[in-house]
């Protein structure tokens, strides 16, 4: 969603690839000072894009190629609204495999939201489940759940159900915080978040960037609670 309105063009440009960019440009030692002025323009332009919220680093990325350069780096403050946008969410962490800027994952995660209503098989089977207080696995047409036997599942025609063992028919949603949800008038199996990568560890910045993005206070400081207690 992100990606096609902003257009085709470079993923990521961080400060030192514009850098060697005016270098390659300039000249002559002589347009030093342009050069320099240049860089300055960009430490400034970045500044100003830390503070916009996505929507409008969008619309700054379509101005020009520069800009688009800039709107899209690490610089331009996608961490702090990926740390905004994902809080309390289960994250497909498994979508953003191969991205490895801030903006390509948020991405990412915004198509596969936008993209699919349905749960694929291969997610079906890379996540755990809950049901009730046991923990459940569906692999291969095998649904496994804790301290009782083995149980045969198929998908329904439109893929939106499913048929475990001789139970009712099993309906499939999303939930509002990206889960998912599998369930009759019987039961419901809930998903569970996947294994966050490493580079989450680096998704909650301070507490005064945090504060800049996010419109709700409850959410704010229950961010800014998390962040100190860490």
């Amino acid at each position: 969603m992100v990606e096609s309105m902003i257009g085709s063009g470079p993923a990521i440009c961080v400060a030192s690839e514009h850098s060697r960019e005016h270098a390659r440009l300039a000249p002559s030692s002589g347009n030093v000072t342009v050069m320099r002025a240049a860089m300055d323009q960009d430490d400034v332009l970045l500044a100003i894009l830390r503070k916009l919220p996505v929507s409008a680093l969008v619309t700054v990325a379509s101005v020009c190629r520069r800009w688009l350069w800039l709107a899209r780096s690490d610089s331009a403050g996608w961490r702090v609204h990926c740390a905004s946008r994902w809080y309390g969410k289960q994250v497909p962490w498994g979508e953003t495999e191969g991205a490895h800027s801030w903006y390509a994952r948020y991405v990412r995660i915004e198509e596969e939201l936008t993209r699919r209503a349905e749960l694929s098989d291969h997610e079906l089977c890379r996540r755990m489940w809950r049901l009730s207080e046991l923990k459940c696995q569906f692999q291969d047409g095998v649904l496994l759940i804790e301290h009782h036997p083995p149980l045969r599942y198929r998908w329904g025609d439109d893929h939106r159900s499913l048929h475990v063992g001789s139970f009712p028919k099993h309906t499939v949603e999303r939930l509002t915080d990206w889960s998912w949800k599998i369930s009759n008038v019987y039961e419901a199996f809930v998903s569970l978040s996947e294994v966050e990568p490493l580079w989450t560890r680096e998704l909650w910045p301070p507490s005064v960037y945090i504060v800049q993005v996010c419109p709700r206070p409850h959410v704010q400081s229950s961010l800014i609670e998390k962040y100190n207690n860490d």
